[in-house]
């Protein structure tokens, strides 16, 4: 949000600027929306895998995490990787 103020000068600048690029486009909203709600399952459920696993297993537990947004990214952005990149 910081970034975006300054970039609009004032407050009035920031809020019509969230509202078109927010409110104004419900396709990239969803495209933001599915990522941020399982991420937050995810985070939920490391949270309830930390009271009862070791520390070893939750500790990957939490770095599939890592690899689980890059793999959605993957697919919403519909990009493909190479080595090279």
């Amino acid at each position: 949000l910081g970034v975006v103020f300054a970039q609009a000068g004032s407050m009035d600048g920031l809020v019509q600027q969230l509202q078109q690029h927010i409110l104004h486009s419900p396709g990239e909203l969803l495209k933001l929306s599915v990522p941020s709600f399982l991420y937050m399952i995810q985070n939920n459920l490391l949270y309830l895998a930390l009271s009862n696993l070791d520390a070893a297993t939750y500790q990957v537990c939490y770095q599939l995490k890592i690899l689980t947004t890059a793999v959605f990214s993957t697919i919403l952005l519909k990009r493909k990787f190479s080595r090279t990149n």
